[in-house]
């Protein structure tokens, strides 16, 4: 018994991880590892943060050499994550020594008040000092060639800072979201600064560049950092001016600068970059000049005081969610202007109305999504390429007869044949909505999050119903489908309501092609997911998992819901339902079994009378 216990202790021990120290070498209390013949500052324990592993603490003095068995090492650098997390650390004393801090070094000492530079450092790492929320100044030395990536971001307190004069490139985002940073000055050593470099730094109200700076400058005290040799405005901050000589405003020039409410671009300047003004929330005054022939993506986005604004008529052009999530309340598109991106007005919930101007030749989708007060769409009478028919309040491509963009005031016309992607995306105030028969597809997202929608009747002329088609309409009771339908995409009907009726009257189940999770919702709990089949089809659908995994029930439909005359089985009598009952007659023979609902009087024969019949009915329906 003994030597069985023995013997398991034994293999347990044999099995157990081996846990190996991250260090090679302590001495009075920091920890080293080797590399060559130099030492490198890393973490305490096997991990570079462990709650329950001892933090470096309190004030730390890194020396200029070590000796660990009778050998002398010259510590070079500071390693990766080395004090990642030290939340008692409060400061650092760096030796002349130190080369390098490497990736993540402080990162998240949130009471790392001072680190005092060494004469010999050259690289400060990537993210080296980011989230040292308490970190109040940074004197960069002169020997400092590189500031990385994120080196300083979010440090919250940081208000004061020195770049030394050797410093040659200063990374993305590398002083990002220091919110109590006041200037910066910028040395000639600088030739290349990454456009995000001081983004979100509401406070920043002085930039300045060295005048013998070969690439950058800081024309006529403009408080902004420009490329000499282009115009392009870099970076700017909440009192820069923006000098006539400037041709183009950069990509994120002024990303998150909040300290500032109004803006004016002079004539010299044709484009407006890529979130140029994003997250800009006080913005609430721009003037555009008549020069600006380009709005790029997103470069309004998310400045959510900005309730009008003056397109002039230079503006040819408006990218992808240029005006996204704005004050927007009204919008005036030049009649110059060609081209409308992806949801360039996506989530104005301000924005009530919005005219096309008759010289659009091209428009995204998703154009006004997420408009939550949008009740008005007109596009001019004489564009050639649009049009809103029958004051459709939509947006229906001419050429195809496809509606692309909707809102809650959307009444289809009849001559639509098709919906297109994003149509009615989160379209939150759509309470019902009538697909015309003729409509052959809907497509990817048309009605994603319609959560106002009660019923869903599709025609029988719909043969495609794209991937997350109904998405999120959690307020649907109803569905029916149509025989028509070859496809159904992926959770087309996904994440809709815990009680819900699906009409289904495709007799064969195996003929559509169903994409995966088609009626998929969460939590799942399919008890009430109750599927109507034809009579004669149910056990193919209880053998097709594409269908029965999603419904706690599947059951025929009881022949007394039929409705004489609904030929295609929608639940409405419509002009489909006359050239069905047409054509079953034309194609008919002596054998011929005809489905009930096409005997409208009921007489045992289905001929031209059963026509006419259908065609008054039609005819007299309320429009």
């Amino acid at each position: 018994m003994k030597h069985l216990l023995l013997f398991s202790l034994m293999v347990s021990a044999i099995l157990l991880p081996t846990v190996v120290a991250a260090h090679d070498f302590e001495v009075d209390g920091i920890y080293y590892n080797i590399n060559g013949n130099e030492a490198t500052v890393t973490f305490k324990g096997s991990e570079s943060y462990d709650p329950y592993e001892e933090e470096y603490f309190g004030h730390v003095v890194i020396p200029e050499s070590v000796t660990w068995n009778d050998t002398t090492f010259p510590v070079t650098a500071i390693g990766e994550r080395a004090f990642e997390s030290c939340q008692d650390l409060i400061s650092v004393t760096c030796s002349n020594t130190i080369t390098e801090i490497g990736v993540d070094a402080f990162s998240c000492c949130n009471n790392l008040t001072n680190i005092y530079f060494g004469n010999g450092l050259k690289v400060i790492g990537e993210g080296a000092f980011s989230h040292c929320i308490s970190l109040a100044s940074a004197d960069i030395p002169n020997s400092v060639t590189i500031i990385s990536d994120y080196a300083f971001w979010q440090c919250h307190a940081l208000a004061n800072v020195t770049i030394g004069n050797s410093v040659d490139s200063i990374g993305s985002n590398a002083f990002d979201d220091c919110r109590s940073l006041i200037s910066i000055h910028i040395p000639a050593s600088v030739s290349f600064i990454m456009n995000t470099a001081f983004s979100k730094c509401p406070n920043l109200a002085s930039i300045t560049v060295a005048s013998d700076n070969p690439v950058y400058d800081s024309r006529e005290n403009c408080n902004a950092i420009i490329i000499s040799s282009s115009g392009r405005l870099r970076i700017g901050c909440k009192n820069t001016i923006i000098p006539n000589t400037v041709t183009t405003i950069g990509p994120l020039a002024f990303e998150g600068c909040t300290g500032f409410t109004a803006i004016n671009i002079p004539n010299s300047v044709t484009s407006i970059g890529s979130g140029a003004f994003m997250a800009c929330s006080n913005l609430a005054d721009v003037t555009i000049s008549n020069s600006v022939t380009t709005i790029s993506s997103g470069a309004f986005a998310s400045c959510s005081s900005l309730t009008s604004i003056d397109i002039p008529s230079s503006v040819t052009t408006i990218e992808t969610a240029a005006f996204s999530s704005t004050g927007l309340t009204e919008i005036t598109l030049p009649n110059t202007l060609l081209t409308l991106g992806e949801r360039v007005f996506s989530s104005c919930n301000s924005l009530t109305a919005i005219t096309i101007p008759a010289s659009v030749t091209s428009i995204g989708k998703g154009l006004v999504n997420q408009c939550d007060a949008l009740n008005s769409i007109t596009v001019e009478s004489d564009n050639q390429y649009y049009d809103s028919r029958e004051n459709c309040n939509a947006i229906i491509e001419t050429a195809t007869n496809k509606l692309i963009i909707g809102c809650q005031n959307t009444v289809i016309p009849s001559s639509v044949t098709a919906i297109g992607d994003d149509a009615f995306y989160y379209c939150l105030g759509l309470t019902n909505v009538t697909i015309p028969d003729g409509v052959t597809s809907i497509g990817q997202n048309a009605f994603w999050h319609c959560e106002g929608l009660t019923s869903l009747t599709i025609p029988n002329s719909v043969t495609t119903i794209g991937k997350y088609a109904f998405c999120y309409c959690t307020s649907v009771t109803s569905v029916t489908i149509p025989s028509s339908v070859t496809t159904i995409g992926e959770r087309a009907f996904g994440w809709g309501n815990e009680q819900i009726d699906f009409y289904c009257y495709i007799s064969n189940p195996s003929s559509v092609n169903v994409g995966s999770m088609a009626f998929y919702r969460y939590p799942i709990n399919y008890e009430n997911h109750i599927l109507h089949v034809p009579v004669g089809s149910l056990e193919a659908y209880q053998a097709d998992t594409r269908w029965s995994d999603y419904f706690g029930s599947i059951v025929e439909m009881e022949p007394d819901t039929v409705v004489p005359g609904d030929l295609n089985g929608d639940g409405v009598l419509g002009v489909t339902d006359v050239t069905m009952l047409i054509n079953i007659i034309i194609n008919s023979n002596e054998t011929t079994e005809f489905p009930p609902e096409a005997d409208l009087n009921a007489d045992g024969n289905v001929d031209i009378t059963d026509i006419t019949l259908l065609i008054n009915q039609v005819v007299s329906m309320p429009q």
